[in-house]
């Protein structure tokens, strides 16, 4: 890792300082965490080994993008750490319906937080969370029949043309 392993240590005690004790940031400590965050976004999952390391730390990164807003220095977009925190808790299986009702509770108000997917930003809840990738699934599933059919009426288009034609050169033999 790049990073001085000190002033990780002490930048993600005090980013935990938010999820553990539940103490308030100066602006500056905000914005240095900010900064901080986004240098490590590489390197974050090494810097958190155990489960319960990564979903602390994806609470911290949902409190802190809070806290930027709350004092008008949040980010209004996708360029966020915790889409990418949750991309890793979502693929090891931690997104517990528990976590996911914290984050949505916690989140601010930028609509591509805690997700990483605007579309996800009308979530309001575990249920919706679960209801909006049941529909993503069948959406796929619809998607990829209408291909496989597309696939078939062309494949059957082109044996009656061929047919056709072996019908024509029969004709004029």
């Amino acid at each position: 890792m790049n990073i001085d392993s000190t002033l990780h240590q002490n930048n993600l005690k005090l980013l935990l300082r938010l999820v553990i004790d539940g103490n308030v940031l100066t602006a500056l400590e905000g914005k240095t965490l900010t900064r901080w965050s986004q240098r490590i976004m590489r390197d974050w999952i090494d810097l958190c080994p155990t489960d319960e390391d990564k979903i602390t730390f994806w609470k911290s990164i949902i409190l802190l993008e809070k806290f930027m807003e709350d004092i008008g220095e949040g980010a209004s977009g996708s360029g966020n750490m915790s889409h990418i925190v949750y991309n890793t808790i979502e693929k090891l299986g931690l997104d517990s319906e528990y976590l996911i009702n914290w984050v949505l509770r916690n989140k601010s108000t930028n609509k591509y937080t805690p997700f990483g997917n605007c579309a996800l930003s009308a979530v309001q809840n575990y249920d919706g969370y679960l209801q909006y990738f049941q529909e993503e699934k069948q959406q796929k599933a619809q998607k990829m029949r209408d291909v496989e059919n597309q696939a078939e009426l062309k494949k059957q288009k082109k044996l009656k043309k061929a047919q056709a034609h072996k019908e024509r050169v029969e004709k004029f033999s």
